[in-house]
């Protein structure tokens, strides 16, 4: 090779290696003496994926980073019902975080700041204007929850209100939100957790990112994804396209969206932990056996993490349909984070019910459309 050509190759390499090198992140955890990794859970997220660490073995973690800052919250179970927790911003490059031990049980760790290095704690990016902002509706909301935890189970008027309260803490991040659009935890809390929320509907979503997300945010690539995530629960709710799926039943058998064209698909999202799901799994599996043989499919995605708490439900409930676990990638392309979730897909893909935007708690309306379109 000419020497000028190997060096104008050798120089577009490097060029290449370091636009990649400028999107990654390196996270380094490090725990002092006396402090033990025992009761500890950390969770990292970059800005479009979250990933847990696997502690002890696992305290660093290296990945591209879609966003100006990556976010970590390292949880200590105190108790039973509480936790001690810390919330740190990181951007590009190598971050260390250093924590020690507090004398104080009610503290119990803290975040070396000084040594640590390339940090910011989440207090520092407005996190603390925001905590103070909802913390008047956000306090009542954890008042009720323990004063009524035990009886949440058996009582659905406490559930509705439980979440009534809760919809008003998530309504203030809102309310700050708009006042405060410049801070980054604004953005941060509006990619992470407001967007898949039942807050707003989705021409409120639309219309918050379109003007109220700052044009710095909005050119990431968490910023872009975010608009594409929106688009996509856009299209959902307007009879568009479902999202293509590729996936593994637990049988090991394939379930793919395009080899189930011809069929109506009913796609559920449940956990075994989820009340809601469980009650609605007779009525399911009603509709399964009376569309037993017809053009129709029945696919259970649990969001379980329990593997073994998922199979012991679907034995305990009889659910003799198709069903998968351990992705869930389709159920975060749908961005709605409440469960249970339908929707009723056409031969051609396009979504025909989604009971996250139609009230249908007796499944009267799925029952109609089925039946329109099965004949039966």
């Amino acid at each position: 090779m000419h020497p000028h050509r190997f060096t104008l190759s050798l120089i577009l390499l490097l060029i290449g290696f370091s636009a990649s090198a400028n999107d990654s992140a390196y996270v380094d955890i490090r725990f002092t003496s006396p402090l033990s990794t025992d009761k500890f859970t950390i969770t990292l997220h970059d800005g479009i994926n979250e990933h847990k660490l696997k502690i002890p073995g696992q305290l660093t973690w290296k990945g591209e980073l879609f966003s100006p800052y990556g976010f970590i919250q390292i949880d200590y179970k105190n108790s039973d019902t509480s936790n001690i927790f810390k919330r740190i911003f990181f951007p590009k490059g190598r971050a260390t975080v250093v924590l020690t031990s507090e004398p104080d049980p009610g503290k119990y760790f803290s975040v070396d700041e000084k040594r640590s290095e390339n940090i910011v704690m989440y207090e520092a990016l407005g996190g603390a204007a925001m905590d103070a902002f909802v913390k008047p509706s956000f306090d009542i909301f954890i008042s009720f929850y323990h004063k009524n935890k035990h009886r949440l189970g058996a009582d659905t008027s406490l559930v509705n209100r439980a979440f009534a309260l809760g919809d008003s803490a998530g309504l203030a991040e809102i309310a700050f939100i708009r006042q405060h659009p410049q801070l980054y935890v604004s953005y941060w809390t509006f990619l992470t957790r407001i967007y898949k929320s039942r807050l707003l509907s989705n021409a409120e979503i639309k219309e918050f990112y379109d003007n109220k997300i700052p044009a710095s945010f909005k050119n990431t690539k968490s910023g872009i994804y975010l608009a594409n995530q929106i688009q996509t629960k856009i299209n959902i709710s307007t009879h568009q396209l479902f999202p293509d799926f590729n996936s593994k039943d637990l049988n090991g058998q394939p379930v793919v969206s395009s080899a189930l064209r011809g069929n109506l698909v009913l796609v559920q999202f449940w956990a075994s932990w989820c009340k809601p799901c469980i009650e609605e799994m007779p009525e399911l599996k009603k509709i399964n056996e009376k569309y037993n043989g017809s053009p129709f499919k029945l696919i259970s995605f649990s969001v379980d993490k329990d593997s073994l708490a998922c199979r012991k439900a679907i034995e305990k409930h009889a659910m003799n349909w198709t069903q998968v676990f351990g992705d869930v990638k389709l159920y975060n392309e749908m961005s709605y984070y409440p469960i249970p979730q339908l929707y009723l897909i056409d031969k051609n893909g396009h979504t025909i019910y989604n009971n996250t935007i139609t009230r249908d708690p007796d499944f009267q309306l799925l029952h109609k459309i089925l039946s329109e379109q099965l004949g039966k």
